[in-house]
């Protein structure tokens, strides 16, 4: 059995199923940033040497283990010549709107974020 078949026995489990759709905004951050440190051929150590940011710490984002600041994720996109987007999404109808992003510190796990590429 592969991940992707063991994923879908495990979702079929409608109260696992709402847990894991209450994540998918920090899913959606962590597959942003591997899939453009990759696309780069960017290490976690030169991306961490661009940022300032530990090596650890990158990781441990990349392992859904960290909760960065908004200024965070400013400094992982600019270190990767992306542009931060934070939008709010209507559920029912996928409309939204763009925020400017400074250099806010909140706790974020409530937006959706991207990393443009």
């Amino acid at each position: 059995m592969n991940f992707k078949e063991f994923r879908e026995i495990v979702l079929a489990d409608p109260e696992v199923k709402v847990e894991y759709d209450a994540l998918e905004s920090e899913y959606e951050i962590i597959r942003s940033l591997i899939k453009v440190r990759k696309e780069q051929n960017i290490t976690q150590e030169q991306l961490a040497l661009r940022t300032g940011i530990k090596r650890s710490n990158i990781s441990r984002l990349e392992r859904g283990r960290g909760n960065p600041t908004l200024l965070t994720l400013k400094k992982l996109a600019e270190a990767m010549n992306k542009k931060l987007e934070v939008r709010f999404v209507d559920k029912k109808w996928n409309v939204g709107f763009t925020l400017k992003i400074e250099s806010y510190l909140v706790n974020f796990s409530w937006l959706y974020f991207f990393i443009l590429i």
